[in-house]
């Protein structure tokens, strides 16, 4: 899979979406996803990650957000996740992440939640 086919993003009002485009989000492609995440977000200080493709997530994958949401809220900005499928939404309770991340069902609402 090239780099082109792991993520993909658009601007909603001004708020950067990057939908993660993979099934398994993994050891296999999560430094990947990383650095074009990275590079995409550069100095947006609002973002919503849309995992709604993502089937299952693993700690590669998880470790993957945890630099993303830190880098952001250390010149107030702010990460949003949303979209994300059962499997992943428990690995999220399991881990009690969701008290780190503000998770939403979709990604019209995560974009709206930044003006709320």
């Amino acid at each position: 899979m090239s780099n082109e086919e792991l993520i993909s993003w658009y601007v909603d009002e001004d708020v950067l979406v990057v939908q993660v485009k993979v099934e398994s989000f993994d050891a296999r492609n999560s430094k990947e996803i990383r650095a074009m995440a990275e590079k995409v977000i550069g100095e947006r200080k609002k973002v919503v990650l849309d995992l709604a493709a993502v089937e299952f997530m693993d700690s590669s994958g998880l470790g993957t957000l945890i630099p993303l949401v830190r880098s952001l809220s250390s010149r107030s900005g702010d990460l949003r996740l949303c979209g994300l499928q059962e499997r992943v939404q428990m690995l999220f309770e399991l881990t009690r992440l969701y008290r780190v991340f503000s998770i939403w069902p979709s990604a019209p609402d995560a974009v709206a939640s930044f003006t709320a």
